[in-house]
């Protein structure tokens, strides 16, 4: 960043945030401290400070990472699990920014700042810039996209029919190599990877939050299994979930959902621990609940002005997912006879008591696994029951 200039040269200068992060083990015990030094995105002015088309990324959806695991387990691939240590930072910048000099810097004079060359952590645009410099890359090394709809999940292929697959997202990186020579061709595209990047290997058996079985099923075939149970306890312990009677149904039957009162309206820190407990639901479902997608999203609705009765409805919602939390998701192998897909859809027809708009689900997938579902409630009205099914079959292909 040096050398420095003037303040006055420059066109909005960003102010820079300390982060101070200390990492503990299992048995809450100190193990390091990590420092950053972030600039203050919310203070950028789109078209000076940055691109407003430069900002968003394809990071691997939910979906790829259940596509990967399945061509692991029918690829009979070997895989690694890595981290790009200080990711943003090896990214070039795309724009011309600059900072005002953190507290204690030395060298630097009060009526000066400091010109950005990496894509500093809190710029707006840090990730676009590290994911195209990371795609550069890997494009270098011969990965291209698997396909348009997956352009995340990018494949290698080798004249002798081995092929290897990476998928990221952000830092956190997978890559599999499956076909002859595949343990060599794996330890060789990592080492390449690791002059590119400063690379840690990490276990496999944990990514995005969930820990990860590579096991057999009772018929000796392979399979992985995904667990979010340590997320859902700290979730369950931290809003005192367990205070919550068990239930066989996430919701009362009793309990009009469409209907509620709007009476009895949370307080701000209600309201956010709401927002807070919804979110956690979503993301449980995403993972391991894949069976209870509608539950959750019938209280997203009440976002901005939860009432009592919804924050109850939300709470027994998790302690229904805590009661189920040894039920697994499961992915296997797909053979080629059985490696399509297969889309089934719903449509409730208007049968909101408040607005009579029509709630739309659908369950993809791929053989005999699950690997996409979705509930939504759209804001149009069909006048016929044949165009809210021709909506349910049409949103998915969106």
């Amino acid at each position: 960043t040096y050398p420095p200039m003037f303040r006055a040269d420059v066109s909005n200068p960003l102010p820079v945030s300390t982060l101070v992060k200390v990492k503990t083990d299992a048995k809450n015990q100190y193990k390091s401290t990590k420092v950053r030094i972030c600039a203050r995105g919310d203070k950028e002015l789109a078209h000076i400070n940055f691109d407003p088309s430069e900002t968003s990324t394809t990071n691997a959806s939910i979906v790829d990472v259940r596509i990967f695991y399945i061509w692991v387990l029918t690829n009979d691939a070997v895989m690694k699990a890595f981290d790009i240590v200080a990711a943003y930072f090896q990214a070039p910048v795309t724009a011309t920014n600059f900072v005002i000099p953190p507290a204690g810097i030395t060298g630097v004079e009060k009526d000066e700042v400091l010109k950005i060359l990496r894509a500093l952590y809190g710029l707006r645009s840090a990730s676009y810039m590290f994911e195209q410099h990371r795609n550069a890359v890997m494009f270098k090394l011969g990965f291209i996209p698997l396909s348009v709809t997956s352009p995340s999940l990018r494949i290698k292929r080798f004249p002798c029919g081995t092929e290897l697959l990476f998928m990221p997202y952000v830092d956190d990186s997978l890559l599999a190599a499956a076909g002859a020579n595949k343990e060599n061709l794996l330890k060789q595209t990592m080492d390449d990877i690791s002059k590119a990047f400063p690379i840690k290997i990490v276990p496999c058996d944990e990514f995005l939050g969930m820990n990860v079985t590579r096991t057999v099923d009772k018929n000796s075939k392979p399979i992985f299994q995904f667990d979010v149970s340590g997320a859902l306890d700290d979730v369950i312990k931290e809003f005192d979930i367990l205070s919550e009677k068990s239930s066989k149904v996430p919701f009362d039957t009793k309990f009009k959902l469409e209907h509620a009162e709007q009476t009895g309206l949370l307080d701000e820190k209600g309201k956010s621990n709401y927002q807070r407990m919804t979110g956690s639901a979503a993301w449980i479902v995403s993972r391991q609940q894949v069976a209870c997608t509608s539950y959750h999203q019938v209280c997203a609705r009440y976002l901005a002005a939860p009432t009592n009765k919804w924050d109850k409805a939300i709470r027994r919602v998790l302690r229904f997912f805590y009661d189920r939390k040894d039920i697994k998701h499961t992915l296997g192998a797909v053979p080629y006879e059985e490696s399509y897909l297969t889309l089934y859809t719903d449509s409730s027809n208007s049968d909101d008591q408040d607005n009579a708009s029509t709630t739309i689900g659908f369950v993809l997938f791929f053989g005999r696994y699950v690997i996409a579902t979705r509930t939504k409630k759209k804001t149009t009205i069909k006048l016929s029951t044949a165009g809210n099914e021709i909506r349910a079959v049409v949103d998915p292909l969106d």
